[in-house]
């Protein structure tokens, strides 16, 4: 009976791995959303589902630039560097990879965009990203990231930083999330079981020497 609870204890665990999910990750989703052009949104508007938006406030991109993923995103510099931020949950010990597409706003300067990644406001993790004088509105030159970590928490925090206190900051778009790395039921199954044998052969080895 205990091994059998024990076992459905680590599938239950096992199925909680999966539970980590990025709510609107391409910024789709939301009210008063932006239609040919831009909407500038402060610290603390909740327009974009599932995010909260800090420091100096970002952009919300209509069609007014090539999203990566659908028709909207993000520059994270509003005047001067903004953030968005979500809660996700998540296993404690688990290992996690987000990916997330950045490019940067053409229109200004400098090409240079950079954006600090963090997980519970610990130390960041730059990507950047440079225009060049190469790229348009039309033509992003979207390029893919990923970010790992290892979840301390069962609630983490997960943010993206512009640090360009200029007009014209990074793009963001097409954020998701995967792993949790919880072995499977059929492993937790296999140690579990294991684990009972080796308490079988340790009885037996005392019933031996007792007798």
């Amino acid at each position: 009976m205990r091994f059998m609870l024990a076992v459905a204890a680590a599938a239950l665990l096992a199925g909680s791995a999966q539970a980590a999910t990025i709510v609107n990750g391409s910024f789709e989703a939301g009210v008063n959303a932006p239609g040919g052009g831009f909407n500038t949104l402060s610290a603390g508007n909740t327009d974009i589902s599932g995010w909260t938006i800090g420091g100096a406030g970002i952009d919300w991109i209509g069609t007014y630039w090539q999203a990566s993923n659908g028709t909207r995103s993000l520059d994270l510099s509003a005047l001067a560097g903004g953030s968005v931020s979500q809660n996700v949950t998540t296993v404690v010990g688990g290992r996690y990879k987000v990916s997330f597409d950045m490019a940067g706003n053409p229109d200004g300067t400098p090409p240079l965009k950079t954006l600090n990644v963090t997980i519970n406001g610990g130390a960041p993790t730059p990507y950047t990203f440079t225009t060049n004088g190469t790229t348009s509105t039309g033509a992003m030159g979207w390029v893919t990231y990923t970010y790992d970590f290892v979840a301390g928490t069962t609630v983490s925090t997960l943010a993206f930083t512009s640090i360009d206190n200029t007009p014209s900051g990074p793009a963001l778009d097409n954020v998701s999330i995967s792993g949790g790395n919880v072995p499977e039921p059929a492993t937790w199954a296999m140690l579990i079981a294991g684990f009972g044998l080796v308490g079988v052969a340790a009885r037996r080895r005392r019933g031996a020497v007792a007798a």
